[in-house]
């Protein structure tokens, strides 16, 4: 790995805005049409099935997210040879503490399925795998992103997220469930070697870093230099494996809470309600590489238009919802149509998690230990309110809304409280 001097300046704001997020909400559409077309191929409890593990990986990929954000903090915080030898000892860590997630899914698998209501052990050997080939990918696009080559990360994305659709939409119908997840490693480490093969060809320098660099471990004298900073960025990754975990809690709860064939019709609608969540992730991605790390107050335009365009989505989204749930709802097949009276209550509550999203990346940049608490503390409120109260779908998804505006409550006055006193 590497960061260069010119590469800490930022590009125009709007500019990189617009290039980033025209590829990631590509990929995201892409990414998307994934997951109804292996609903054609599968029953309501096999993809439900599918979208919760699918769910595991986005925790344990939450590990490596921690370090974009890891990383940008460092940059701003640290001159450019520490912030360069930090960020690479951080994904020495990062790898290690990946690789052991992955371990222990496999070791406690029986307590996985158990949780999950999964009874074939296939599916979680499919999922390690999917573990194993996500690290290069997630490795080279959260460093692209963070030194801001935006062109390239989001066509390494896209590369990736095209061959799983057709990989996968090849297996699930060959081989089920078990196809489907396969086509998720498939594409990852077919689209990353297209992507290389593609750039070798026009003698396009992809990018300038080891993307298995950070296999090894760090020595005694990398541990000791990192330590001063392991408070900060710890809460760092804590604040963002959290934020996945509000991601994806409905589907996992609902998997844990409701049998098999409720729970996989509640993932499809859970599923598009959540699109607004991962069209908001791509803008504060942008936003948070040109935060000044002493004041937010100087970047008041930029984080004013990212938030004016976290609430464009979140409204545009629940309108939609709201006209045509059916029609979406049928995209996954005709079964899933009978979660329409509960869509526009999904999509309230996932546009209040884009909101915490926002509020929480950006809060802990300037204060991360005051955020991890914070979205710490939201998890457990957050797990305890949602298993005392999950009667009915109804009321499962009222709780966590309301436990959700709670915390978007608190973000959103860290975040004002930041903004008139300065960051930690």
């Amino acid at each position: 790995m590497s960061i260069s001097a010119s590469n800490t300046k930022a590009p125009n704001y709007y500019k990189s805005s617009a290039v980033f997020l025209f590829l990631s909400l590509l990929s995201a559409v892409i990414n998307y049409a994934y997951y109804p077309v292996i609903a054609r191929f599968l029953t309501p409890a096999d993809f439900g099935a599918v979208q919760a593990l699918v769910a595991i990986l986005l925790q344990v990929g939450a590990i490596f997210a921690g370090l974009n954000l890891a990383t940008i903090y460092l940059v701003n915080k640290l001159n450019f040879e520490r912030s360069k030898r930090a960020v690479e000892i951080l994904q020495k860590l990062t790898t290690g503490v990946f690789i052991a997630a992955t371990m222990a899914v496999i070791i406690f698998q029986a307590a996985v399925m158990n949780f999950l209501n999964i009874d074939n052990p296939l599916y979680i050997f499919i999922l390690a795998l999917d573990l194993i080939t996500t690290i290069p990918f997630i490795i080279a696009f959260g460093y692209l992103q963070a030194r801001r080559q935006f062109v390239t990360a989001g066509t390494l994305q896209l590369s990736v997220v095209l061959v799983k659709l057709f990989a996968g939409a090849a297996l699930a119908r060959r081989y089920g469930a078990s196809g489907a997840l396969a086509g998720i490693a498939l594409g990852q480490v077919l689209g990353m070697f297209l992507f290389w093969i593609v750039g070798s060809f026009y003698h396009f320098r992809l990018w300038d870093h080891r993307v298995l660099g950070g296999l090894s471990l760090p020595s005694a004298a990398e541990l000791k230099f990192i330590k001063p900073l392991a408070k900060a960025t710890g809460a760092i990754f804590l604040v963002n494996v959290i934020l996945v975990i509000y991601i994806s809690f409905s589907i996992i709860a609902a998997r844990h809470y409701f049998e098999p064939h409720t729970s996989g019709l509640f993932t499809g609608a859970s599923t598009i309600a959540s699109a607004a969540v991962f069209v908001c992730l791509p803008l504060i991605g942008v936003l948070l590489p040109h935060l000044n790390i002493k004041s937010l107050v100087a970047n008041k335009s930029e984080l004013a238009k990212t938030s004016a365009m976290v609430l464009i989505v979140a409204g545009a989204s629940i309108a939609v919802l709201a006209a045509v749930s059916s029609q979406l709802l049928q995209i996954f097949g005709k079964d899933y149509r009978a979660m329409s009276y509960l869509m526009v209550r999904l999509g309230i509550m996932m546009s209040l998690v884009a909101t915490i999203s926002l509020a929480s990346q950006v809060g802990a940049f300037y204060a991360p230990v005051r955020t991890a608490v914070i979205c710490l503390a939201g998890f457990l409120v957050l797990a305890i309110a949602v298993m005392k109260n999950h009667a009915t779908l109804a009321s499962f998804v009222s709780t966590m809304t309301a436990v959700f505006a709670t915390i978007a409550l608190v973000g959103i006055l860290q975040i004002i409280w930041i903004y008139n006193h300065g960051s930690q």
